[in-house]
């Protein structure tokens, strides 16, 4: 298991309609240097017995049973029990593109194994299949620089710095400790820019690795939840106790700022849809608390949107 290349990282809740074609989705890569980890996050409904026969019918799955703790829970399970020189993150209700790990693999070798891949990927609606519009130019892959391709990559249309873009060495994963904040919504916002600001070795791989789903009913990102907004608070005051750190520059503290102050103001922009919501004024007391992430405001709405709290 030491010559894997790819551990394929899936984290498994209630998705019995779409499992078997997220794992056949890797199985008909035909590419046998990976393995795919199978985290049964709890299940409610068959995905966990699902998991257990996929396990039979191909050697590659290996299934780890757990209590439910959360998509985080799920990927970092699955991150200590890989074996592969890269970890790729696959939702289980998700696909792989066609010939992908190969395409990754390729891009790997020629730019030299960097810490971690940044890929393109597509949208799937019902059965429309949609590429990214942006790819990854000669200005950006000259960069060499993490702070200059963070920046560069925030003005590409159609690029959502999810996990799943992200192909990342398990070593550089376990040195950096790059693991997820547990029992949170949207934990790439905090993941990401841990990710980015801890080194200079990012490849890029212009071929699409993952498809997403955006029509899935009863999806994490398609139903109205609180919570989301309450853990974008706690992912403002993570960022705060990481990257106020004596390892990072104050170039990279001022664009992690930034994004805080835009977290801030989307949320702010969110609130007035939970008013009917028992938490509703925890949620307005909570952005009051964190109106001092508007001081030195990097566009003029935040500091009309400071004065207003």
């Amino acid at each position: 298991m030491n010559d894997l290349l790819f551990s394929v990282v899936v984290p498994v809740y209630n998705v019995e309609d779409y499992l078997v074609d997220c794992v056949q989705s890797v199985i008909n890569q035909h590419f046998s240097s990976c393995e795919i980890i199978l985290v049964d996050d709890g299940s409610k409904d068959r995905s966990g017995q699902m998991c257990d026969q996929l396990a039979k019918t191909y050697s590659q799955v290996k299934v780890v049973h757990q209590e439910n703790g959360g998509l985080s829970a799920a990927r970092n399970t699955g991150i200590k029990n890989s074996s592969g020189e890269y970890l790729v993150f696959l939702d289980s209700d998700d696909l792989l593109y066609k010939e992908s790990l190969r395409n990754l693999e390729d891009a790997i070798m020629e730019q030299g194994k960097p810490d971690f891949m940044i890929s393109r990927r597509c949208t799937i609606q019902g059965a429309v299949m949609k590429p990214c519009q942006y790819h990854f130019d000669n200005e950006i892959i000259g960069l060499h620089n993490a702070v200059r391709i963070y920046k560069r990559i925030q003005t590409y249309p159609d690029c959502w710095l999810g996990t799943w873009i992200f192909s990342v060495k398990r070593s550089y994963c376990l040195d950096k400790n790059l693991f997820f904040y547990n029992g949170i919504l949207h934990e790439d916002e905090e993941w990401v820019p841990r990710l980015f600001f801890n080194t200079n070795s990012i490849g890029f791989n212009n071929q699409i690795l993952y498809c997403n789903r955006i029509d899935r009913e009863g999806s994490i990102t398609a139903t109205l939840n609180i919570k989301r907004e309450f853990d974008k608070l706690k992912i403002i005051d993570l960022l705060n106790s990481e990257f106020n750190k004596g390892q990072y520059t104050q170039e990279i503290r001022n664009i992690v700022h930034e994004r805080q102050q835009q977290l801030l103001f989307g949320i702010l922009c969110e609130a007035l849809q939970y008013s009917a919501n028992d938490k509703y004024r925890l949620l307005i007391q909570g952005i009051k608390e964190h109106r001092y992430i508007l001081n030195n405001p990097y566009r003029s709405i935040y500091k009309m949107a400071q004065i207003s709290l």
